[in-house]
């Protein structure tokens, strides 16, 4: 399996990304900050799971806090139809 996927900007995207559906509120932040500190650099997002707020606020405080920069993370989403 492939460890990485090339965009078209040449960027290198992780095959595997932490994936946050079904993580509840007052846990997902701290499984964020973990898996970003273990070396995840791609987590996977939706509207509809309710939670991107509280992602964001573990990802600003990674980046505030020197774990990671932003430029180093793909936050992935979906548009649901």
């Amino acid at each position: 399996m492939a460890t990485h996927f090339t965009l078209n900007t040449g960027a290198r995207i992780p095959s595997v990304g932490l994936g946050t559906y079904k993580a509840g509120t007052g846990v997902v932040a701290d499984v964020v900050s973990a898996a970003v500190k273990a070396g995840y650099r791609h987590i996977d997002c939706a509207p509809l799971y309710k939670n991107e707020q509280e992602i964001g606020g573990a990802l600003k405080k990674l980046f505030d806090d020197g774990v990671v920069k932003r430029e180093d993370l793909f936050i992935t989403s979906k548009i649901w139809c």
